[in-house]
């Protein structure tokens, strides 16, 4: 079975609450690294996706591809210690600041902190 349709059935036992689908989902049918995988594309996309919802004038100014990268960065440099994501994100701008390819937009981390 490919990746996408057994996430698909992943996701449709999920949501439907058929356990029977998600029996499909033993060890033995996914390696162990395909199954981090899996886990850390979601973690990596749920943050994302915070971040975008707390900073969309930041998002705006730098466009999809940027920020994408920028959070992606900020994903890996800031892991979360909270189990709330409201708490996510609070050093969003610290990264901008660092960024190479944000020196052309000197305002963005001050648009960042004004965001948070």
């Amino acid at each position: 079975m490919k990746l996408s349709a057994l996430e698909t059935s992943f996701r449709d036992g999920l949501v439907a609450g058929d356990n029977a689908i998600l029996a499909a989902f033993e060890p033995g049918n996914l390696s162990e690294q395909k199954r981090l995988n899996i886990y850390r594309n979601n973690v990596f996309s749920n943050y994302r996706g915070a971040l975008a919802a707390v900073y969309p004038s930041t998002l705006s100014l730098v466009g999809t591809d940027y920020f994408r990268q920028a959070a992606q960065r900020y994903v890996q440099r800031y892991p979360s210690f909270s189990g709330d994501i409201h708490h996510y994100g609070e050093k969003f701008s610290e990264l901008l600041a660092s960024l190479p390819g944000a020196a052309d937009l000197a305002y963005l981390p001050d648009v960042a902190r004004l965001e948070w």
